[in-house]
């Protein structure tokens, strides 16, 4: 039960892990790649401040995301039907503000390390949650509210 929580097998694919465990294993991945491959970079006392503005903003970015969609009556839960597309708030900019969110926490520790190798990662957790997360929901998306759905693609970028 408790690892339902956690990954879900899914038709189609192997194994898909829930993007705040994503967000986990490329946070643990960035203090790893901090310590194994220590590649520091110039301007590091901008970075800490830096850092922590990402940090407000990222979990800013998400939590209003994710209370958006409670009042929509709404679930954010990744793999569930959704029963309203909404379109407001930080979604009329982004498709995915909470991937977002979680994308600049990634950034922020990379700069809080003042670590290179660190924020390298950030590019490979944007193709991790594009394959293993967002083109599954787009699919499911696109099944429960059709037209609705493709034209708010057309014009709303997936990222920034």
């Amino acid at each position: 039960m408790r690892q339902e929580l956690l990954i879900r097998k899914e038709k189609g694919f192997s194994l898909r892990l829930y993007p705040p465990v994503w967000f986990l294993i490329f946070a643990a991945a960035a203090l790893v790649a901090n310590r194994l491959l220590p590649l520091s970079f110039a301007l590091a006392e901008a970075t800490r401040p830096l850092a922590l503005l990402l940090t407000l903003v990222g979990g800013l970015i998400a939590l209003w995301a994710a209370v958006l969609f409670r009042w929509h009556d709404t679930t954010a839960h990744p793999y569930a039907e959704a029963s309203r597309l909404v379109t407001r708030g930080p979604y009329r900019y982004i498709r995915n503000p909470m991937y977002l969110g979680l994308l600049l926490l990634l950034i922020a520790i990379g700069l809080w390390l003042q670590s290179l190798s660190a924020l390298l990662l950030s590019p490979l957790f944007i193709l991790v949650i594009n394959r293993c997360n967002i083109l599954p929901e787009e699919q499911r998306l696109l099944q429960s509210f059709g037209e609705a759905y493709r034209e708010y693609q057309s014009r709303t970028r997936r990222w920034i």
